[in-house]
């Protein structure tokens, strides 16, 4: 079989080969089965890469315009950047505790009820990202 590692996921997957010669079909096909494994080097990048492609080569700028200094702006960028870590870590935290898909759906429904998971999903659909 292939053995194929990507990410923190390992893929092991039987191909089905049909012999030309004889027209024989070898040992079917088994199901993929995937390994999940996230620890806190696969967090990181996460986090890493969600800062970075937020805007942090456009907004620089204007944060040294705005403090004056750029001592400033890299200690306000240092804060941030620890800020949206913690937020990613405790995505990934609740992301090992609801084994259900849904993400921030299920977290509000389990921490507030249906009623303020629905309002969470229209303001996210309607207001925020404007459906359509």
């Amino acid at each position: 079989g292939i053995n194929a590692e990507y990410g923190g996921f390992v893929a092991h997957e039987k191909v089905e080969v049909e012999v030309k010669e004889t027209g024989e079909k070898a040992e079917p096909a088994a199901p993929t089965e995937l390994k999940a494994s996230l620890n806190l080097g696969h967090a990181v990048s996460l986090a890493v890469g969600q800062t970075i492609g937020s805007g942090i080569f456009v907004s620089p700028n204007d944060v040294v315009k705005q403090v004056g200094s750029i001592g400033m702006s890299l200690t306000i960028w240092l804060i941030s950047g620890t800020l949206s870590m913690c937020g990613a870590l405790t995505f990934c935290e609740l992301g090992t505790m609801f084994k259900r898909s849904g993400g921030e759906y299920q977290y509000i429904k389990a921490a507030y009820g249906k009623l303020m998971a629905f309002l969470y999903l229209w303001v996210c659909g309607i207001i925020r990202n404007g459906m359509g």
